[in-house]
């Protein structure tokens, strides 16, 4: 572990003072991503994830100080770091498969295959409760409204829904109520709960849509919101039948929001 040094942090701190800094530091870290040069081997693009792997352990080591985690600007600093490491790690692992020389044929079972490891690191949970209602876990609080993040989850999401109903039969009930639960862990301050109507959904449920629902029209399709606290922070959605809604609610009350009880589909 990096021994952490006072100083360097508070120029830190100070490069983020105002919020027009704050934006050209944003900026810095999205075009540094962006416009990595191409490598010209699987080794080179190995050398420049064990390069950014190194220091994203150096960032990681430092941030479990006490002292930066308090101060929010440093702290703020660090996430957006570790974001930008994690994200040029991730992008470059994405392009090694396409360095694999493939003919025609393998091309689309190539890219099957690429679509799958991304949608496994995700681990998105899908089942049927004991009820009948699709219950689908994200491991991931849903972002602000036009914050864009929603598109990061719909490869995945898509993936894992085709293979759950793969060998299924889709009952699309109408009309019915798409339920999402957004679960904060409970380390996180109420301050940075978010109001129902700011959080993005539309993806999700558009996604959801084409796998087991009629249309998303309001003649067809409702929804409802909740906020819970649990042991770490996710989001859970459930699909009910609307007239089913009531006994969903009462249910839910009495749920911890951290189970998953597969079933058979009904």
């Amino acid at each position: 572990m990096n021994d952490f040094k006072p100083q360097k942090s508070k120029i830190q701190v100070k490069t983020l003072k105002n919020s027009k800094e704050n934006k050209s530091f944003i900026k810095d870290f999205n075009d540094e991503s962006s416009h990595k040069a191409m490598a010209l081997s699987i080794e080179e693009e190995l050398d420049f994830c064990e390069k950014n792997l190194k220091s994203l352990l150096d960032i990681i080591a430092d941030f479990k100080h006490k002292s930066i985690i308090k101060d929010s600007k440093i702290a703020n600093y660090y996430a957006l770091k570790l974001i930008n490491l994690s994200e040029k790690i991730c992008l470059t692992t994405r392009n090694i498969p396409h360095y694999i020389d493939y003919n025609s044929k393998e091309v689309y079972e190539k890219i099957e295959q690429v679509n799958e490891g991304i949608a496994n690191a995700w681990d998105i949970k899908i089942c049927y409760t004991k009820q009948g209602w699709l219950q689908i876990k994200l491991p991931i609080m849903l972002p602000k409204i036009k914050q864009h993040n929603a598109q990061i989850i719909s490869l995945p999401l898509q993936v894992a829904l085709k293979n759950f109903f793969k060998n299924r039969n889709v009952n699309k009930k109408i009309p019915s109520v798409i339920c999402y639960c957004h679960v904060y862990c409970k380390e996180v301050s109420p301050s940075r709960y978010l109001d129902h109507d700011n959080i993005e959904t539309k993806a999700i449920t558009d996604i959801i849509t084409d796998f087991i629902l009629y249309d998303d029209g309001p003649q067809f399709l409702n929804h409802y919101h909740c906020s819970a606290i649990g042991k770490y922070s996710h989001t859970e959605i459930f699909i009910v039948p609307q007239n089913e809604f009531v006994e969903w609610f009462s249910w839910k009350q009495n749920d911890d929001f951290e189970s998953l009880s597969a079933s058979k589909p009904p």
